[in-house]
């Protein structure tokens, strides 16, 4: 029973932080193209990958190959992210 919760906890928490990052991407418009898409892509299908291979009690090299290779994937796409700018009214420390 709780594990089911669990599980249930978790695909909630993770659609809500896939539609506040749409939103967000919305909101600053469409600066740095496809490939700014591509670090939360890939760090989204890690936590997939590993749900899915917890589930099935499959957590074996396969899961771990795929979970090396979509965060280093997602490392790797970081630098397609736009900066944000800073705002006049915070200081630097």
């Amino acid at each position: 029973m709780i594990t089911t919760l669990l599980w249930i906890a978790l695909i909630v928490s993770i659609v809500i932080t896939i539609f506040r990052a749409i939103r967000r991407k919305r909101k600053y418009g469409k600066i740095g193209g496809f490939k700014s898409y591509l670090s939360s892509i890939s760090l989204y299908a890690t936590a997939l990958v590993n749900l899915v291979a917890a589930h099935m009690d499959k957590l074996g090299i396969v899961s771990w190959t795929l979970t090396l290779i979509f965060i280093l994937l997602g490392a790797y796409f970081t630098k397609f992210i736009p900066a944000e700018e800073k705002s006049p009214f915070v200081k630097d420390s």
